[in-house]
């Protein structure tokens, strides 16, 4: 049963968060598609399963998420988000980093995410609120999960 909520949840959640008519194209993709530990000692404490990456270590786990880029875009990547679930008793951070650009020329828009006790959250980014109007450019997300938290689906929107 707990198992149907979760789908369900997560189904509103993406009807009404991800799917905004702002947007003329979004590109999800399960986690386990687009995300990795950030090194290998990070790897064994990452489980990863169809619906999800999840930190079953003792510590907080980096995790790397590379988006596709829509290169037909005219006006490039518009907007970034994730779905993060906490499994645990109690309320949790995770701290992610938007990644956007090249090496040398590349911005950095950090975020704190709260997820409470048993909660999902998902965490945005927009061009026009979080990086004065201008497009993202080959979008990447730096997370540190907290011990019993998942990651469990990465979008980007085009216009």
């Amino acid at each position: 049963m707990k198992s149907l909520i979760v789908v369900v949840t997560t189904i509103a959640l993406a009807n009404t968060v991800f799917s905004t008519p702002v947007h003329a194209a979004n590109r999800w993709s399960n986690a386990v598609e687009s995300c990795q530990g950030a090194l290998p000692n990070f790897e064994g404490a990452l489980r990863k399963r169809p619906l999800a990456i999840d930190n079953e270590g003792t510590s907080a786990a980096f995790v790397t998420c590379s988006m596709a880029a829509d290169l037909g875009s005219p006006s490039g990547v518009t907007g970034v988000a994730a779905l993060f679930t906490n499994r645990t008793g109690g309320a949790v951070t995770v701290n992610c980093t938007l990644i956007s650009g090249i090496v040398g020329t590349a911005i950095y828009l950090p975020k704190a995410i709260a997820i409470a006790a048993n909660g999902q959250v998902i965490a945005s980014w927009d061009s026009a609120s979080d990086n004065g109007g201008h497009a993202f450019l080959l979008a990447n997300l730096s997370c540190a999960l907290p011990v019993g938290t998942e990651i469990n689906v990465v979008q980007t929107n085009f216009t």
